[in-house]
């Protein structure tokens, strides 16, 4: 079982009322929103940080740091690959049987009628903050795929 997850401000989270995992790393409740039964594939697209990575282990929206969510998905079973890769043939052999594809608005893996053709169990298109247009909306709602933002997840990073 994979739980998908919404990263929101603490002081948002007396308006929800999905059950909560609080993170003391990042001072964020991660929200339950949907589960999916069974092992999954889950294919991160992020840019590579290089040293930024390293001098800063709370940057967690890289391809080093992985959303800091690797051993977490790993010890339930998923497998979870990271790659800086939105183009070229090494973001297309994960393709064909990924199940959720998680990407940055700002390193986007573009998503579009080919891609969705090719990626045959893709349950979920995931992106860490506002924006859809690397996604073929109209293609991803013939095909019922689902396509979720993380609305807020950047607004500190805006901020400072």
């Amino acid at each position: 079982m994979i739980w998908i997850i919404i990263l929101a401000h603490p002081a948002y989270y007396m308006t929800l009322k999905y059950s909560c995992i609080f993170c003391p790393l990042t001072f964020y409740f991660f929200y339950i929103l949907q589960a999916f039964l069974g092992p999954k594939k889950i294919v991160g697209v992020f840019y590579k940080a290089n040293e930024y990575a390293e001098m800063n282990h709370n940057f967690l929206g890289c391809a080093e740091n992985a959303l800091g969510i690797r051993e977490w998905l790993e010890s339930k079973g998923h497998q979870y690959i990271v790659t800086p890769e939105k183009e070229g043939p090494d973001c297309g052999t994960f393709i064909p049987d990924l199940h959720v594809l998680i990407s940055a608005p700002f390193h986007p893996a573009y998503v579009m009628t080919e891609r969705m053709k090719k990626a045959k169990n893709l349950q979920l298109l995931l992106t860490g903050g506002i924006g859809s247009d690397h996604v073929d909306l109209k293609a991803a709602t013939s095909t019922g795929l689902t396509v979720a933002e993380v609305t807020g997840s950047n607004t500190v990073s805006v901020a400072d």
